[in-house]
């Protein structure tokens, strides 16, 4: 993680210097894949609804990617 960065900076900086955008789902990480860059981009390091198919150990083939609300 980059120092004083928030999440989206950190997720943005390491897309940008040949990383992954990735799903962290409890202590499990999935690399997605599948999906054009500024979907993906749009919701990194936000909560995001993912559903797609898991193709290969850790690799999700994405199908949607949607914003999950904030409770109030």
């Amino acid at each position: 993680m980059l120092n004083g960065a928030s999440d989206t900076e950190c997720t943005r900086y390491c897309v940008a210097h040949q990383g992954n955008y990735a799903l962290v789902v409890g202590d499990k990480l999935y690399i997605l894949e599948n999906q054009p860059g500024h979907v993906l981009d749009a919701m990194a390091g936000k909560k995001a609804r993912v559903s797609g198919t898991l193709v290969g150990n850790g690799i999700l083939e994405v199908d949607s990617v949607s914003p999950i609300q904030a409770s109030k």
